[in-house]
C-alpha cells in the first residue's frame, strides 16, 4: 500500500509540473512577436558654411502601421557634453525650444520625421552631434488572457557630426569685414510632369547672406514669391514649386536675389517646363509579411500581417485567390487559421503602386487522440502479465489490480473473524 501511494504522488507531481510548464509557455507566447524597426538609410556627416543649410535624412523599415503609429525624435548633443542628447524636433514638427539652439536658426522636419533641416546655421553649432531615435508601437493578441498586450520597439541611428566652416569666435558687427556676395552655382532650368514638384537652387558665398526668389510669368514683370500653398524656401538657397501644371506654370521663369550689407546680386533666370509626356516616378508599396510565416503546424495559428510602408492598407484572402483592393482589409487583429489554408495579401496606398503578392501556405495537422493505445508488453520475467489488455494505461491497470487485491484481503479477514 505504501508503494501504491508513492506512485500516485509521483504521477500527481508530474501532472503539476506539466501544467506549470504549459502556463509558462502560454503566457510567454503573447510576447513571441515584437516590432523590430531597422535603419535602411543612416544619416551622414554634414559640412556647411555659416548661414548655410544642413540636411539630415534617414529611412526605416519594420515599422508597425496600426495602434499608436510611429515616433521620430531628432536629438542633438554639443561638443562639451557629447553624450547629453536633447530633443530638437519630433516627426510632427512641434516647436521645441531648448537652450542649445541659437536664435534665428531654422529647425524643421518633413517626410513624416525622416528629414531634418537646419537653416541659417551659426558658428556655435560647429561640432553638433546629431542622431534620430525611432519608436514603433505594437499591439498583439494574447490568447492566454484573451486581451491585447501593447509593446514598442525602438532603434537609434548612428550619431553624425555637423561641421560649420567660416566661424570661430563671432566678431562684433561693427568690426566684421563683409564679403561681397558671389554666386558660384546658378539655378538650372527644370522639366517636371503635371502634378509634381519642381526645385531650384543656388550656391553663393559671402557673409550674412539673405535670399529672395522671384518669378516671371512667361516673360512678364518679376515679383517676389512667398512661402505658402505653392512655394516653400522662398527666402533660402533652395526654392520648391509645388503641384505644377501646364496651364499655370509652364514657361515661368525663376531667379534669386542674394544680398548682404555690402551688395545685392541677382542670379540668372531658370525656366520651368511642365511636360505632360514626362512620366512621374510612382513609388511601390512594400510587400506585406506574415508572422508566423507559412509552414506545417499541429495547432491553430494566429497570424499577424505587417507592411513597412507607412500608411499602407493590407488586403488579404484565405481561399488562395489573388487579393485586390476590394478584398478583406486587415484591421490589426490577428487572423485565426485553424485548418489548412493559403493566405495571400497585398498592400495598397493612394499615389503608390500596389505591392507584390504575399503567399503563405499553412498546413494544420492536429494530433489525434487514440481511444485504445497500442498493447504494451508488461510481462514480468516469469511470463506473468501485470498489464490490462482492455486499454487505459499501465498506471490505471495497476490501480485496478491493487483495488481487487485490497477487496480480496478484506474478505479473507472478515471470513476468519467469523
Amino acid at each position: 500500500m505504501k508503494q501504491n501511494r508513492g506512485n500516485g504522488g509521483l504521477r500527481l507531481s508530474f501532472l503539476v509540473l506539466l501544467l506549470a510548464v504549459g502556463f509558462a509557455l502560454a503566457g510567454s507566447a503573447a510576447y513571441a512577436l515584437s516590432p523590430s524597426p531597422y535603419f535602411t538609410t543612416q544619416p551622414r556627416d554634414q559640412a556647411v558654411s555659416v548661414g548655410g543649410t544642413a540636411n539630415f535624412e534617414i529611412n526605416v523599415s519594420g515599422l508597425y502601421t496600426s495602434y499608436r503609429g510611429n515616433e521620430f525624435r531628432w536629438e542633438v548633443a554639443t561638443p562639451d557634453k557629447p553624450n547629453n542628447f536633447k530633443l530638437l524636433k519630433n516627426e510632427v514638427g512641434l516647436p521645441v525650444k531648448i537652450d542649445i539652439t541659437p536664435d534665428g536658426v531654422g529647425v524643421s522636419v518633413r517626410d513624416g520625421g525622416r528629414h531634418l533641416e537646419l537653416s541659417k546655421v551659426t558658428a556655435e553649432m560647429n561640432g553638433w552631434r546629431i542622431r534620430c531615435s525611432v519608436t514603433t508601437y505594437y499591439q498583439e493578441y494574447n490568447s492566454y488572457t484573451d486581451g491585447y498586450d501593447y509593446t514598442d520597439g525602438s532603434v537609434t541611428s548612428n550619431t553624425v557630426t555637423l561641421t560649420v566652416t567660416g566661424g570661430g569666435t563671432p566678431t562684433p558687427p561693427s568690426q566684421e569685414p563683409t564679403a561681397t556676395p558671389q554666386i558660384t552655382s546658378q539655378p538650372r532650368s527644370q522639366t517636371a510632369p503635371p502634378g509634381s514638384d519642381a526645385a531650384f537652387s543656388v550656391t553663393a558665398t559671402g557673409n550674412a547672406l539673405t535670399y529672395q526668389w522671384q518669378k516671371s510669368d512667361n516673360g512678364g514683370a518679376w515679383r517676389d514669391v512667398t512661402d505658402g500653398t505653392y512655394y516653400s524656401g522662398a527666402k533660402t538657397a533652395s526654392l520648391t514649386v509645388r503641384n505644377v501644371y501646364v496651364s499655370t506654370d509652364d514657361g515661368d521663369k525663376y531667379r534669386v536675389v542674394v544680398s548682404n550689407a555690402t551688395a545685392s546680386l541677382t542670379s540668372d533666370a531658370a525656366t520651368l517646363t511642365v511636360a505632360s509626356s514626362v512620366t512621374p516616378t510612382t513609388p511601390t508599396v512594400s510587400t506585406p509579411s506574415a508572422t508566423p510565416s507559412g509552414g506545417s503546424y499541429t495547432s491553430a495559428q494566429s497570424v499577424s500581417l505587417f507592411c513597412a510602408t507607412s500608411g499602407a492598407a493590407i488586403h488579404y484572402t484565405l481561399d488562395g485567390s489573388t487579393p485586390t483592393s476590394a478584398s478583406a482589409t486587415y484591421s490589426g487583429t490577428p487572423i485565426s487559421i485553424s485548418s489548412t489554408t493559403t493566405l495571400k495579401a497585398i498592400a495598397t496606398k493612394s499615389g503608390s503602386s500596389n505591392s507584390s503578392v504575399l503567399t503563405a501556405a499553412y498546413t494544420i495537422t492536429k494530433e489525434s487522440k487514440e481511444s485504445n493505445p497500442p498493447d504494451r508488453d508488461d510481462s514480468d520475467s516469469s511470463g506473468n502479465s501485470s498489464g490490462n489488455s482492455s486499454g487505459g494505461g499501465g498506471c490505471d491497470a495497476g490501480f485496478g489490480a491493487i483495488s481487487l487485491m485490497v477487496l480480496a484481503g478484506a474478505a479473507v479477514i472478515l471470513r476468519n473473524k467469523r
